[in-house]
């Protein structure tokens, strides 16, 4: 298991720390499943599935996006 964000102050990383972090993570995974979807040298069916994969993850940051509703108090993300 990674260690938890990049902070080196001894203090809690911060919400947006946090959130850049994980758009880091988003963003580098996506090029590599672009990657493997662009390769000849990949089986047909792996290339198919990182192009759902990609598609996938385009849909639900849509989806999220459009999400205008104040979060629910108690509610787990």
């Amino acid at each position: 298991m990674g260690a938890p964000c990049r902070a080196t102050t001894g203090r809690p990383p911060s919400a947006s720390g946090v959130r850049a972090e994980a758009a880091r993570h988003a963003r580098d995974s996506v090029r590599v499943l672009a990657e493997v979807a662009a390769s000849h040298a990949t089986s047909v069916p792996d290339r198919v599935r990182a192009a759902e994969i990609i598609l996938t993850f385009a849909t639900l940051r849509k989806d999220r996006s459009k999400d205008t509703r104040p979060a629910q108090e108690g509610a787990t993300a």
